[in-house]
């Protein structure tokens, strides 16, 4: 009755079953959500697909050009995660003394937990920043100079970390990378939309990577926790390494609402890109003529320039409209095939409205902050006893927590790193920190 192959018939059999379940989900699958399965006969084991879920991942492996793909139903983080603990178990398996990683500045905080969690020392690579836009844009080297940078220190580093492209749509093209035998941890989890464009810059697994996160729902439109890891065909890291790590941390009871939802989200775009693609790219025209933006590389992402930005979010959301991410100078809104032209008419004319009667909040602004070298290891200085301080009180302290605010997600607290006057003035005016932590920091007895 089931097959062995299809993961999205098996579901929907499953759910048109007559069943008499003695089996999680409670809800035995009698509310609203008749897909929501566990690993029942039929639907395979994510821990060991041999499957529906084996051939789910050799269908995402084909459609990608993969040595190996893996379904991730705790979002792009734990495929993060995952990955610097199999640049660990790589390293450890080969005898190799556990050198540092090379990590960009803009990485999610999710990487600093799996940084955390292997032991990693960590170094930081620099990142161009806007001041215009308050962000960070992508490399301060160019991708030339970093590989003359990286060809003289391969030894020095177990792998080099990238967030490519950034949250607000900025890439760098990393195929002059992939001669250097430095293994490549790769977040490209806003850019899986790039493999089925020729509009799109070319994502990671097409030029330098050897580990790949996608997150889906960021990206194509699958639910939300929905993602995807890569091992790309010249990896490094063999995927073993990955499997056995990803079998460490990623959950036992895994939502069937997701996974289907990653195989319909891709199919979709397989089938209708060209239409999914050419809308997007007449929003984003339909906007352009209406504000001043930023010239980044993906017209699914628009930064929006405005020097009283948080105003801006304000007047927006009054008009029930929501945005994706602010800075002090800029907005970033998301667009999505699922738009409709409404939703476009509606934020071109609140844009409008709002530079015509040229409302101005003024909202306290740190332009560029100085991000600390690390003091201490992180796993030691997140695992140390330690104190709680207000914020104000932390400076020449060695932190000992991971605060990331969210969006965009990159950590602005680094266990380990000595806090300085920057870290300390850019706490004073983060709403995150100051409504989640009340002010209050650890720092290292």
């Amino acid at each position: 009755m089931f097959s062995d192959k299809d993961l999205i018939k098996n579901i929907y059999l499953y759910s048109k079953l007559n069943r008499v379940p003695f089996h999680t989900p409670m809800h035995l699958g009698r509310t609203e959500y008749p897909n929501d399965l566990s690993e029942l006969s039929g639907l395979d084991n994510l821990q060991y697909p041999t499957s529906t879920l084996k051939n789910a991942e050799e269908y995402l492996s084909k459609i990608f050009l993969t040595e190996r793909s893996f379904l991730l139903t705790n979002g792009a983080s734990i495929g993060l995660q995952a990955a610097i603990l199999a640049l660990k178990f790589y390293y450890s398996q080969n005898n190799l003394a556990l050198k540092p990683l090379l990590v960009s500045r803009n990485v999610h905080k999710s990487i600093l937990s799996g940084v955390i969690l292997a032991g990693f020392d960590v170094e930081w690579l620099e990142l161009n920043y806007d001041d215009n836009l308050d962000l960070y844009t992508g490399l301060k080297l160019s991708v030339a100079e970093l590989k003359e940078f990286l060809s003289n220190r391969e030894d020095t580093y177990a792998g080099l970390v990238l967030t490519n492209p950034s949250y607000d749509g900025f890439y760098s093209d990393l195929s002059l990378l992939k001669s250097l035998t430095l293994p490549l941890i790769i977040d490209e989890a806003h850019g899986t939309h790039y493999y089925f464009s020729d509009d799109l810059p070319k994502g990671a697994l097409k030029t330098a990577g050897d580990i790949v996160i996608h997150s889906l729902h960021k990206t194509l439109g699958a639910l939300t926790q929905s993602a995807v890891a890569h091992i790309s065909l010249h990896s490094k890291v063999p995927a073993s390494c990955y499997e056995a790590a990803l079998r460490l941390l990623q959950t036992t009871s895994p939502s069937y609402l997701i996974l289907k939802s990653i195989l319909e989200s891709v199919q979709h775009y397989v089938q209708e890109a060209k239409e999914l693609y050419s809308k997007v790219k007449a929003f984003q025209e339909k906007i352009l003529t209406n504000c001043l933006t930023a010239n980044n590389d993906d017209y699914f992402r628009i930064v929006i320039q405005n020097t009283a930005a948080e105003g801006l979010e304000v007047f927006l959301e009054k008009r029930n409209i929501f945005i994706e991410k602010k800075s002090s100078k800029s907005i970033t809104v998301f667009l999505s095939p699922y738009h409709h032209e409404k939703d476009i008419d509606l934020l071109n004319a609140a844009l409008n409205e709002f530079h015509t009667t040229n409302l101005s909040i003024a909202s306290p602004t740190l332009n560029f902050f100085s991000f600390p070298d690390q003091a201490l290891n992180p796993q030691l200085a997140y695992s140390s006893p330690f104190q709680e301080l207000p914020y104000q009180e932390s400076f020449g302290r060695i932190c000992a927590e991971l605060f990331a605010p969210c969006p965009p997600g990159f950590p602005l607290l680094v266990p380990g790193q000595e806090i300085n006057s920057s870290i300390i003035e850019k706490l004073g005016i983060c709403d995150d920190f100051l409504k989640y932590k009340r002010g209050i920091i650890r720092v290292v007895k």
